[in-house]
């Protein structure tokens, strides 16, 4: 609209009007900056260069005033505000302008910022309702055989690239929620440092994901545990540290559960965790907790992208954890 105000055409040229195209030099600059901003600009620049309006004259004398409307110009590529219209003079005198100077500009710069303010709104709602990311965390058996799995989710049905991957190895669902000493949860040890096994942590892995992907991942995780008649994967590790756990915002009480619920199918048990809970060998339970009261602890980065005891993996899913600590995604913990 502002570009088509600007190419805007006087009565003395009504004979030839031109459509309004913005070149696509123009149409390239402006993509690299957010829609709202980019509409805000061309109507500023359309105000600036709005030339004078033309001064129609009688037909004694000077260009011929305009005898009726023109026909529009139109094209193969049509753009918003195409015209080739001709404003009738406002007065019979001669000289006397076909509209007031300001009146242009100000509809060229209200349209401008009409434009832009809902175009701002719009991507705003966008944002809000489709690709929101949601804090999830998985346990079932040893983190290792998860964290892989969980990044190749990511690699296949996300695909995101490696700078741009999440999943992490860590603790959660702790009675305490807390760290121990120092700031840290630690794996078993012989120094004295904050055991996670007796602090009620269980294995886990986080990862970030969108929200319309939920289901897909909840899918993943309980046909894992439904491959298996031991009811969770790793039979050999036993004790609490290794039992099923998912967490997520609000827990059982998120309106994600609808998702969860969908992806079980009623295959496992869902249990409310309350923190240091049992193991869920032979059980057929999983143990969900929210994950605003049970959060995440990241693990040792000797356990992060580390081979699964009964699995070799491939160097470059090792390489992520030098390049995870490169671009702060994994720190260093207090742990032996």
């Amino acid at each position: 609209l502002a570009r088509a105000a600007a190419d805007g055409h006087s009565c003395a040229q009504c004979a030839h009007p031109q459509p309004a195209i913005v070149p696509r030099a123009e149409m390239r600059l402006l993509r690299r900056f957010p829609p709202p901003v980019a509409a805000i600009a061309v109507a500023v620049a359309a105000v600036l260069a709005l030339p004078a309006p033309a001064a129609a004259v009688s037909s004694t004398g000077g260009p011929p005033r305009c005898a009726q409307p023109p026909t529009l110009v139109t094209s193969a590529r049509p753009p918003f505000g195409a015209h080739g219209a001709c404003l009738q003079p406002t007065s019979s005198k001669v000289g006397s302008p076909t509209w007031p100077a300001w009146t242009g500009r100000g509809i060229c710069l209200a349209l401008g910022l009409l434009v832009g303010a809902a175009t701002a709104i719009c991507s705003l709602h966008g944002a809000r309702a489709v690709g929101e990311n949601i804090p999830l965390y998985f346990g079932q058996g040893c983190f290792w055989h998860v964290q892989h799995d969980l990044v190749r989710l990511e690699t296949q049905l996300l695909r995101r690239p490696a700078s741009r991957l999440t999943a992490v190895a860590g603790y959660a669902g702790s009675p305490g929620a807390t760290a121990g000493a120092g700031g840290g949860v630690c794996y078993h040890n012989r120094e004295g440092a904050p055991d996670y096994g007796k602090m009620g942590f269980a294995e886990a892995v986080s990862v970030s994901v969108p929200e319309e992907k939920v289901k897909d991942f909840m899918q993943y995780y309980f046909d894992a545990a439904a491959k298996t008649p031991f009811g969770r994967n790793d039979p050999q590790d036993l004790g609490s540290e290794y039992r099923s756990v998912i967490g997520l915002p609000g827990g059982l009480r998120s309106p994600l559960v609808a998702d969860m619920e969908a992806a079980n199918a009623g295959r496992l048990k869902l249990l409310d965790g309350v923190g240091g809970d049992a193991d869920t060998l032979m059980r057929g339970e999983v143990y969900v907790y929210d994950s605003a009261k049970f959060p995440f602890f990241q693990a040792e980065l000797y356990h992060q992208f580390h081979d699964d005891m009964l699995a070799q993996y491939r160097e470059d899913y090792h390489q992520l954890k030098a390049r995870f600590e490169k671009i702060g995604k994994l720190e260093p913990v207090a742990c032996p």
